[in-house]
């Protein structure tokens, strides 16, 4: 896991446990949602303060998640980022779920996101400062 970008951790609650003892699949997409929330940040295009400032925001068009191995209640995590790709409006990050107690991948989350205008509800180029910190970002985690 060494090179990728911490952007969350949690410990698993016994209100996110579901009737199979494990937590619930609703509560591991909330954990990639707010995760995704500090990657955008960390790339200049974080919610609370760039949507206000600019008009814009990034809205996920596609998503995948993949369970490897349970959480149980108790258990603590952390989510992981990787920048896999991007384009001019575009940015595809790949997301994963370590149970720190285990040592084990719990679930990899996979996004495409697109840069909107709010305004014109539309897709629209990411700015400048953006792409240049998702480039650096990208070239960062090129080994992995």
């Amino acid at each position: 896991m060494e090179g990728l970008l911490e952007v969350g951790s949690g410990r698993v609650g016994p209100d996110t446990i579901d009737y199979n003892g494990h937590m619930n699949v609703v509560h591991y997409r909330a954990a990639f949602d707010a995760a995704t929330d500090v990657l955008f940040a960390h790339v200049g295009l974080g919610p609370d303060d760039y949507n206000a400032r600019t008009g814009a925001t990034l809205m996920v068009v596609e998503e995948h998640t993949r369970y490897h191995a349970e959480l149980a209640e108790g258990e603590r995590y952390r989510v992981l980022a990787r920048m896999v790709g991007h384009s001019a409006k575009k940015l595809h990050y790949l997301l994963l779920m370590e149970n720190l107690d285990r040592g084990v991948l719990a679930a990899t989350h996979e996004e495409l996101a697109l840069h909107v205008d709010l305004t014109a509800r539309r897709s629209s180029p990411l700015p400048p400062s953006a792409l240049a910190a998702v480039e650096a970002l990208e070239t960062t985690q090129a080994q992995l």
